[in-house]
């Protein structure tokens, strides 16, 4: 089995997705490819590798390629320096990778555009300043798009998202540019998040004017509100600063 991680290998630095040597990775759990070193080789002399605990073989002998070259980023170049592979990605809003292709995220919409083809694939989502330099090997596999697991920079772990719904519920979302959408309580509008048993009477008057049923209209995970609220906030940023370019531009 391959990993997230060696899928990100393969389409970087070309390294193979067939085994070259029997066993498994100490670090992404996935098949020994491409030029596989020992843990000795990897790690030995570093006192500041504090990740023990999350790796996927605590007893293996061996590291991957994957793993080692764009991972841990200790890869050594022509000039005899060690590579930081994280630039690689430091610009975008993420990715989504399977062995088939690489596609990288220019803004939180782009998570409806995901689609796997019925491959294994993982999803990494930049929603927050990226300090840590080791952690691609924690994106998990999906092999299912009805359950999946989205990494979070923010939070530093994989939250389970359903895609189906976030497609559904954000496409409506991002359609209707200056309508409140709701789910579960939760009010999603251009500039907050909040809930809306704390809004005035008032107020939810108003949103049920613009069809706001006030109940609970579907079941959804926190993560999955916290993402389509992302996707709206960008949207609306988006289309603001649109109309502020367009607006200086009439006036010139």
């Amino acid at each position: 089995m391959n990993t997230v991680v060696q899928y990100l290998g393969c389409h970087w630095k070309g390294i193979p997705l067939t085994p070259t040597t029997a066993g498994q990775c100490r670090v992404c759990g996935g098949d020994l490819v491409g030029e596989v070193s020992s843990y000795e080789e990897v790690f030995g002399g570093r006192e500041n590798w504090t990740e023990e605990g999350v790796v996927a073989l605590p007893d293996g002998e061996y590291v991957c390629q994957a793993c080692r070259d764009v991972a841990l980023g200790t890869s050594v170049n022509d000039n005899g320096n060690r590579s930081r592979n994280e630039n690689y990605f430091i610009k975008s809003y993420g990715f989504w990778v399977s062995d088939a292709e690489l596609v990288f995220m220019e803004s939180p919409k782009d998570l409806l555009q995901i689609d796997p083809r019925g491959r294994p694939f993982g999803v990494f989502v930049k929603d927050a300043d990226l300090k840590r330099k080791h952690f691609l090997y924690y994106i998990p596999l999906n092999m299912s798009v009805e359950e999946v697991w989205v990494f979070r920079a923010a939070l530093l772990r994989p939250v389970p998202v359903r895609l189906p719904l976030l497609r559904d519920t954000a496409y409506r979302a991002v359609s209707a540019v200056g309508k409140i959408f709701a789910e579960k309580g939760v009010v999603l509008s251009q500039n907050a998040v909040v809930r809306y048993e704390s809004l005035g009477e008032k107020r939810r008057g108003e949103l049920e004017q613009f069809g706001f049923p006030g109940r609970e209209v579907s079941v959804m995970t926190v993560s999955e509100r916290e993402l389509l609220a992302s996707i709206i906030r960008d949207f609306f940023s988006e289309k603001t600063a649109v109309s502020k370019k367009t607006t200086k531009g009439e006036k010139n």
